[in-house]
């Protein structure tokens, strides 16, 4: 291979998969859709939210993105463990989690996603909103599992989350097209103070992860 050879940015295709996923499974939380649209949900949490999520987040590997690469990657295991567990439970392989272990699962991953968004302040404010609103939804719906009016809630803030998914996605990809910010992101330049923090597709113009 040329050594000289660089992906393409696989930014925006992880980030509308992720908002499309979460969106769709957000609205039957919310009651906003037939609460039967979980189980559509399961199938697309398998290919787009998981396997393409995963893809990206491999070709992150590739640019040597490692934020990126490390995002990209847990969500799509996120939601290919999701897309998963959800067949088997409808086909009566596994029984219906207790209460208690929903809410640690769904904690833990709050917990994640918040030690992310202290690696977004080095990054932008859109990625800043985008993993502290996806902390929050994740510890709402923890406390949602026992609590209607929390699950709705949590629900909400996860709609939210996916339209920003869908706006850092569509800002990465028109920007990239236009070769000017037509989108703002709120870039940040922390990360540039020191060399080795660089990414790669940072310094040649750039304006994401």
């Amino acid at each position: 291979m040329d050594p000289g050879y660089r992906a393409a940015n696989p930014v925006p295709l992880g980030l509308y998969a992720f908002g499309w996923t979460t969106i769709l499974l957000q609205g039957a939380t919310t009651g906003m859709t037939e609460p039967s649209t979980t189980s559509v949900t399961y199938c697309f949490a398998l290919f787009f939210g998981g396997l393409v999520q995963l893809l990206a987040g491999m070709w992150e590997f590739k640019r040597n993105a490692v934020f990126g690469a490390t995002a990209f990657s847990s969500y799509g295991g996120f939601w290919l463990s999701y897309g998963i567990y959800g067949i088997l439970t409808e086909a009566g392989v596994f029984a219906t989690p207790a209460p208690e272990g929903l809410q640690m699962m769904l904690s833990l991953w709050g917990i994640l996603t918040f030690i992310l968004f202290i690696c977004t302040i080095a990054l932008s404010v859109a990625l800043q909103m985008l993993f502290l609103f996806l902390s929050i939804t994740f510890f709402l719906l923890a406390g949602g599992v026992l609590n209607h009016t929390c699950n709705q809630v949590g629900g909400g803030f996860g709609i939210f989350v996916g339209l920003v998914a869908w706006y850092i996605a569509s800002a990465e990809l028109i920007n990239h097209l236009y070769r000017r910010t037509v989108l703002p992101l709120g870039v940040m330049r922390l990360a540039r103070l020191e060399p080795e923090l660089r990414d790669p597709y940072y310094d040649h113009g750039d304006e994401m992860i």
